[in-house]
């Protein structure tokens, strides 16, 4: 007998929205970032913003999102101007 599984949106996820700085570059499409409060993250590109993948530089200020159960990876959603 199958089970249904619970809907996902039924219960929606909080996420947090941040800007972070870049301070490293990773394999693929990751990277250092450090958040406004001094922490360290990485960041990993959305298939919607894959053009950016050559583009980011280290300095350059990006827009993220966290999910709050793990603060040690966020999603780049944008490129914020210098």
């Amino acid at each position: 007998m199958r089970t249904k599984k619970k809907n996902a949106a039924a219960y929606p996820a909080q996420i947090i929205d941040a800007v972070g700085t870049i301070t490293g570059l990773l394999a693929g499409s990751a990277y250092h970032a450090l958040l406004p409060n001094g922490k360290s993250t990485v960041a990993y590109m959305q298939r919607k913003t894959a053009q950016l993948v050559g583009t980011l530089q280290i300095g350059d200020k990006v827009s993220l999102s966290i999910d709050p159960s793990d603060f040690d990876c966020a999603r780049i959603t944008a490129r914020l101007s210098k």
